[in-house]
């Protein structure tokens, strides 16, 4: 509980610092469930996050085509 906890509040930092408010609040649901005990409720939000970070990815490109793939690709994250 507690990983999922610190996983979860790392990318809801990151994703604060890039506008990502959609992944940021949806790991913040997984924080606070995982932190409550209630992983498998948490593990119902986190499926959700890949289609997020995705979403959050493709709106950060649309603003800066490439930027996010070249980032991505050269090993850094951008969502």
């Amino acid at each position: 509980a507690d990983d999922a906890a610190r996983a979860a509040h790392a990318l809801k930092s990151m994703s604060y610092n890039v506008g990502a408010r959609k992944v940021a609040a949806a790991c913040a649901d997984v924080e606070r469930l995982s932190r409550e005990g209630r992983l498998s409720d948490a593990a119902e939000i986190a499926r959700a996050l890949p289609g997020l970070v995705r979403g959050a990815m493709a709106a950060l490109d649309a603003l800066s085509p490439g930027a996010v793939v070249a980032a991505v690709g050269a090993g850094r994250s951008a969502a």
